[in-house]
């Protein structure tokens, strides 16, 4: 895109030298998020919504996209999409039959769902800026890939869980 992105540079070199072994892949919702949530307040989750990110993967690219600063809407002790610590959610998840889940791959995918949702939001601005999508929230994503980029670095460095 024309631009500089130190911090994303360094977070695909981390990538790459620190990249899980390949696990088996299972169907996954691919965008995993409060946001993508029908809830009841008396039924509970209703739906889940939005699935055009759907594929297989592993389950902590799953996991790591909801356990990211980008989804817990301020509540960043909650690891868990502002809703639970990661090793709750790392408990019902194996609890309900999931496999058993690696911390270390979880650590690397929630990484890439940082860098990830910063790339989105790159080409979100992109598109308000050079192909006439025109529109606040598109001009926001600016403002927010620096907060991303920031959350990524701290994560990196161990600052964030």
């Amino acid at each position: 895109y024309g631009e500089p992105h130190p911090v994303l540079e360094y977070a695909f070199r981390w990538l790459e030298r620190h990249q899980p072994p390949a696990a088996p892949k299972v169907f996954i919702h691919g965008d995993f998020r409060t946001g993508n949530m029908l809830v009841d307040p008396n039924k509970g989750l209703m739906a889940l919504l939005d699935w055009e990110c759907s594929r297989l993967s592993a389950p902590e690219d799953e996991l790591g996209w909801y356990c990211s600063r980008c989804w817990r809407f301020g509540f960043n002790e909650r690891e868990a999409g502002g809703f639970d610590t990661r090793d709750a959610m790392i408990a019902a998840y194996e609890a309900a039959g999931g496999r058993r889940i690696d911390r270390e791959a979880l650590r690397w995918w929630e990484i890439f769902a940082h860098l990830r949702w910063a790339l989105y939001n790159i080409m979100q601005v992109w598109g308000h800026v050079k192909c006439g999508r025109r529109a606040p929230a598109f001009a926001l994503f600016g403002r927010n890939t620096a907060y991303i980029e920031y959350d990524l670095l701290m994560t990196l460095m161990g600052r964030y869980t």
